[in-house]
């Protein structure tokens, strides 16, 4: 088998980085290679000050999230946007043709995409029964998550210490916020939405390495 960290796999269809749709194409090299496990490093959200410092994978800010770097956007969906469309392709060009990996412009190239797309796609997806199922099984993290990733970027620090509001936990006001048509919503759900896609693709990555009888540990 092989251990490999997966932004190293970076392929021509991703975006800037390695992702968790190149996963499968290392399945194949694997099959081809004769190997039977895979072992990646730390995929975990590690994401605090939005700069470099954050791409140390061992640094997480949640054991259960994943980074919403390696969500590959391909897979997400297209911008009916063809303006933006077209924009986020040439990106796509110019971060992949870098003689190594630019993590904040990777991250921020991303983001842009994942507001766009959740404007244009969020609503029907967090009404689907897909997501419904997979909120109630991962609620108990999901929601303190993306809580916590909306204020860390509201107050401009990932200390919580310092947050004028909600610097104690309390449930319930957490689960207030959390609540439909409340004016925090839109940016917390916005976690859930891609954080559920992540969940998808990590998902489909790990049944195609069993159905080629390959670990993906």
């Amino acid at each position: 088998g092989i251990a490999i960290p997966v932004f190293s796999l970076k392929s021509e269809k991703s975006f800037g980085v390695g992702d968790f749709g190149d996963l499968k194409r290392m399945v194949d090299w694997a099959v081809n290679t004769r190997q039977k496990v895979i072992q990646i490093l730390p995929v975990n959200d590690t994401t605090m000050t939005h700069a470099w410092t954050d791409s140390y994978p061992y640094n997480s800010i949640s054991i259960y999230a994943f980074h919403p770097m390696y969500a590959d956007i391909r897979q997400m969906g297209t911008l009916k946007d063809k303006e933006a469309a077209s924009k986020f392709s040439k990106k796509q060009k110019e971060l992949n043709s870098l003689p190594a990996i630019d993590y904040e412009a990777v991250n921020q190239t991303k983001w842009e995409f994942f507001n766009l797309l959740f404007r244009q796609e969020g609503e029907k997806v967090l009404t689907s029964k897909g997501f419904k199922d997979f909120f109630e099984t991962n609620k108990e993290w999901l929601q303190p998550y993306a809580v916590f990733s909306y204020l860390r970027d509201a107050y401009k620090t990932p200390n919580f210490r310092q947050w004028p509001r909600h610097s104690v936990y309390q449930a319930e006001d957490i689960e207030k916020m959390c609540q439909p048509g409340t004016a925090d919503y839109p940016h917390i759900s916005l976690y859930y939405y891609i954080q559920y896609h992540l969940h998808l693709q990590l998902l489909s990555a790990t049944e195609y390495a069993r159905q080629h009888g390959v670990v993906l540990k």
